[in-house]
């Protein structure tokens, strides 16, 4: 995807306003910078109108929270074969999907809105062996899940979970290799990217918005819709809210990545924070295992899952450390599909790459307000495949 300036913008509805601002800054730049905004009662008096005192907040209070720029790149899931395909533009809204499948997914292609409101159109990528199915999303339509299944190192099933219906799965599921990127209310899919040949090698995703978090379907902000169209959002229930704080379910599990076999390894409990990764490698990745303090504070260990092989490596995060960025490699090891790498970027630093990159990279970056608190996925003698648990709060 080629760079370009990304314009965003907050307008304000007339009973709201801006309480502070949160960001991220390094050396002489400001990196990224978004907002918080607080609804105001409807009793509220003039001297409250002119301004809202930061030191009044209450934690339990309704906040809007606006993040940084999107969209977000994650995956890709598949394998090495075929060629390249991608956006052209950053996309804003994903308007429809075309997906040709019978046996496995032979092509898939789609329409996007960008960021200054124009429409594209990709693809299809692929063969043209199955039978093709396009899906046109109404207006109040969103992307909220994306799932599917590897087999052989390509792609076998796809299934779309929108706020209104799901469609799929379309091909033939191998339960084996199954990937699956659930997301928050106000974050959709808006786009792909991947590898294609005769059939879908490979895909990842863009995220974004659901809306924009004063804006309603059809564009229009608070202080310039009409009667109708209030009536319109008013009734539409399909239509996706602006999440507030409290609001948000975490952590939320996204992957795997990887077509190895193994015993499977998990949280016991659901993750609030990671403390510290243990991950042993050489040629490839051998033994990986973390540390977490779950939603009740109490702390649990999980492995090391894997083989003796290669060098071990203990990452122990700081207090006010979290992971903002996970990204490896797959490929095989003598004939056997592994996780051949690994890197971790934190807030303070970057570990890694551990093992030997291969050809088919993975990526996880995350927005600013979330942070990896766990990890699953299978091992035996190697470590086979590789999946994340991300949280929605980072260490003050």
């Amino acid at each position: 995807m080629p760079e370009k300036q990304i314009p965003f913008s907050v307008p304000v509805p007339e009973n709201t306003s801006i309480v502070g601002f949160f960001g991220r800054a390094g050396g002489d730049n400001l990196d990224a910078i978004g907002v918080y905004v607080k609804m105001k009662s409807a009793n509220t008096n003039t001297e409250q109108e002119t301004g809202i005192n930061l030191d009044d907040y209450s934690p339990d209070e309704p906040i809007f929270m606006v993040a940084e720029a999107v969209p977000i790149k994650i995956g890709a899931w598949g394998g090495d074969g075929g060629t390249e395909f991608d956006v052209t533009e950053p996309p804003k809204r994903l308007e429809s999907m075309t997906v040709r499948a019978g046996d496995s997914v032979d092509s898939i292609g789609f329409s996007y809105v960008d960021e200054e409101g124009q429409k594209h159109s990709v693809g299809p990528f692929g063969g043209t062996g199955g039978q093709p199915t396009t899906i046109e999303f109404a207006a109040e339509e969103y992307v909220r899940k994306f799932s599917g299944t590897i087999f052989r190192s390509f792609v076998a099933s796809l299934e779309i979970e929108t706020n209104i219906k799901t469609y799929g799965p379309y091909g033939k599921a191998h339960n084996d290799y199954p990937f699956s990127i659930p997301l928050p209310e106000n974050v959709s899919i808006v786009g792909f990217f991947g590898r294609a040949g005769k059939f879908l090698d490979a895909i990842g995703v863009y995220i974004g918005y659901s809306r924009s978090p004063f804006t309603d379907a059809t564009g229009e902000t608070s202080s310039d819709k009409d009667e109708e169209a209030t009536q319109k959002k008013a009734t539409a229930s399909t239509e996706p809210e602006t999440i507030t704080a409290g609001q948000q379910t975490f952590p939320i599990k996204i992957g795997v990545w990887g077509l190895g076999e193994g015993i499977e390894f998990d949280v016991t409990e659901p993750p609030k924070r990671l403390d510290s990764v243990m991950i042993q490698a050489g040629d490839i990745i051998d033994s990986f295992g973390f540390s977490y303090t779950d939603q009740a504070g109490k702390k649990h260990t999980v492995g090391p899952s894997g083989g003796r092989g290669g060098s071990l490596t203990t990452i122990q995060l700081e207090p006010t450390e979290y992971v903002k960025h996970f990204s490896g490699t797959t490929g095989t090891y003598v004939g056997s599909p592994v996780v051949a790498s690994l890197k971790i970027e934190t807030n303070l630093g970057v570990y890694g790459p551990y093992g030997k990159e291969q050809s088919v990279p993975f990526s996880i970056p995350l927005p600013k307000n979330a942070s990896v608190v766990g990890f699953f996925g299978l091992s035996d003698n190697l470590l086979g495949a590789i999946g994340v648990y991300v949280g929605g709060s980072i260490p003050n």
